[in-house]
Parts: C-alpha cells; structure tokens; sequence
C-alpha cells in the first residue's frame, strides 16, 4: 500500500532463516551497559529534533513497556513534519536511543526522478555524534573503518560510549543541509541572599 521508495520492507525473522548456524553473528552496531554513558555524563533534556532539508524528524520523552520489562521505561516518542509517527499497529514509534551522527554526504549522484540521492560518507572516517538516552544528552565522537567494521561511540575524553539496552534510532545529520535542535530545561533560580539591615 506504499508507494516507491518506502515500500522496501524486510522481516527480521525471515531474514534469519537464510542465516546459517555456521555463519559468525554479527557485529554489534554500539556497546551497551547497565549504565547509559549519557544519564552517567551527560544533561537532561526536554526534546530534540533533526531539521532535514524535507523533513523534521522530533522526539520527545516518554515511556514504554519492552517484553523484557516488568514496568513502564524512559523512551524517546517519535513525530514526523509535526505529527504522531506510528508504526502499522498504529502505536507510536519509540526507541531506548537516538543516535545523531553528523555525517559529509556526497549528492553527486542525481536520480532523475528524485534529484540528488544523499550517500553518507561513514567509511575511513569520523565525526561529532550526540547521544540521547532516558532525558539525557551527551556529545561524543563516532568512528567507522572499513567497510564491515562498526560504528564505534566514545566520549571526547576517548572511553566508550554505552547505550541503555534496548533499541537504538539512529539519525545522520548532513552539515549544513540539516541541523539538530537541542532543549534543555530552564536552570532553576538561584536564592538571592538576604542581608539584615
């Protein structure tokens, strides 16, 4: 029911089943740990949003049951151009991570129905990335190798970056085509001191 190109779907579970037993399992992506390197360092925040030359990808907190979990967990809710992005059931996209890399694209290639095709430049390269998980924001650095190496997230002191467990969202942000929109919450008034007279 979708019209080219987002009607290219895939099923994990179909995936699998051309994956043998023999095979190596893959790489993960990024690290995860039981403390997200983001809430241990980094600030709350109230929302974020990537400002696409077409689109506005926004998320803002909330919560979420996993089937791994016996209660409600802080989540990032996804819009889309300014309204409620939903998966097919009809439930709110949401993510444990998002993930901003800031990412050269090269639009040397240009389709003659869509116009430029972004390509990112992830290979042999590195760049700033943002990290938000459970309310918190931490700027970091990614790194990519070669072609089958992962994506590596470390802080700017160089420790790797953990992510909370769960599902990851990740946003490639093209300076200066794009740009990322970060708020904090207001800094609470400090007391004004009192003096006798």
């Amino acid at each position: 029911s979708r019209v080219a190109p987002w009607n290219l779907l895939f099923r994990a579970q179909k995936m699998q089943e051309f994956y043998s037993a023999q095979q190596p399992a893959p790489t993960a992506q990024f690290t995860y740990g039981d403390s997200p390197s983001a809430v241990a360092q980094g600030v709350p925040v109230l929302s974020l949003s990537v400002k696409y030359p077409e689109t506005l990808s926004a998320w803002e907190p909330g919560t979420a049951v996993f089937a791994w979990s016996a209660s409600s967990e802080p989540v990032w809710l996804r819009s889309q151009n300014g309204r409620i992005h939903n998966q097919q059931n009809d439930e709110q996209i949401y993510t444990k991570n998002v993930v901003v890399l800031e990412v050269t694209h090269d639009l040397s290639f240009r389709d003659p129905r869509y116009g430029p095709i972004p390509k990112a430049e992830l290979i042999d390269n590195t760049g700033v990335a943002h990290i938000f998980t459970n309310g918190y924001y931490l700027k970091a650095v990614w790194t990519k190798a070669g072609i089958k190496s992962p994506i590596r997230l470390t802080t700017e002191a160089g420790s790797p970056v953990l992510l909370a467990a769960g599902n990851t969202w990740v946003e490639l942000l093209d300076l200066p085509r794009s740009s990322l929109k970060v708020v904090e919450p207001e800094p609470e008034p400090t007391p004004t001191e009192s003096t006798d007279e």
